[in-house]
Order: structure tokens, then C-alpha cells, then sequence
């Protein structure tokens, strides 16, 4: 009757081994999917302070360019051609160069946010495989360690 029990109690060992794996992996997972949504945030978020920011430079040479167009008049010079011209082309062409930087810098931002959720995903999955393995194992060894007792306990294994 001790057989028994030892079996029987070597089966539920294994059983509850196996619950607590699946569920250990399910907590990890959930955190590690719970981290690539706060890194898509990110993301998000790094694209739209970058659009903002883009808009904040294009205020800021519009102001510079009204400014320098203001100065050449006053000095009563033809804007529509020779130095003034270029040198207000060049001025309005950097400007723009400068918000485009703005937004490339804010998308390179958003892009590693987003491999870092790809990432997260993917430990997520690893988490879910490894607690699937575990659980698996915890239950074959408690069914094999109870099939042994009771083996024993039928005169098999002296």
C-alpha cells in the first residue's frame, strides 16, 4: 500500500512541478509582452515629439528667414536675384535640412523602440517554449516515477 502512495503521490508531485512551470512561463511572458507594448509607446511617442519638434524648427526659420529678408530690404536691395537671392535660397534650404534631420532622428528613435518590442516578443515566446518544456518534463517524470513505484510495488525492479 506504501507503493501505491509513493506513486500516487510521485504523479501529483509531477503534476504540480508541471503547473507551476506553465505558470512561471506565463508570468514571464506576460511581463515580457507587457515590456514591447511600453517600448511601441516609445515609438510612437519618439515620432510624434519628432514631428513637433519639426514644426517648432520650421517656426524658428521662417522667423530667421523673415528676418533676413526684412534686413535686405531695408538696405534696398532686389531680392529676386543675384547674392540675396542665394543667400536666401541657401538659408530656406538649410532650414529645411534641419527639420528633415529632426524627423530622421525621431524615426531612427521610433525604429529602435521597435525592435526592442520585436525583441521583447520574441523572449516572450522563448519564455512560453521554455515553460511548455519544463511543464512537460515535470509531468513525465511524475508519471514515470509513479509507474516505477507501483512497478516495485508488483515485484518488478528488485
Amino acid at each position: 500500500m506504501a507503493g501505491a502512495f509513493g506513486a500516487m503521490t510521485s504523479i501529483y508531485g509531477g503534476m504540480q512541478q508541471a503547473s507551476a512551470a506553465s505558470a512561471a512561463g506565463d508570468a514571464q511572458a506576460a511581463a515580457y509582452n507587457y515590456n514591447a507594448q511600453i517600448a511601441e509607446n516609445n515609438a510612437i511617442a519618439a515620432k510624434q515629439a519628432a514631428l513637433a519638434d519639426s514644426k517648432q524648427q520650421h517656426r524658428v526659420n521662417a522667423a530667421r528667414h523673415g528676418k533676413m529678408v526684412t534686413q535686405i530690404i531695408k538696405q534696398g536691395v532686389e531680392l529676386n536675384t543675384g547674392t540675396p537671392l542665394l543667400i536666401l535660397s541657401e538659408d530656406a534650404a538649410q532650414g529645411e535640412l534641419e527639420k528633415q534631420k529632426i524627423l530622421h532622428k525621431g524615426e531612427l528613435q521610433a525604429q529602435n523602440y521597435r525592435n526592442e518590442a520585436t525583441l521583447q516578443r520574441f523572449y516572450a515566446e522563448q519564455a512560453q517554449a521554455a515553460a511548455e518544456n519544463q511543464s512537460s518534463s515535470a509531468m513525465s517524470s511524475g508519471i514515470l516515477g509513479g509507474m516505477k513505484g507501483l512497478f516495485g510495488m508488483f515485484g518488478g525492479g528488485n
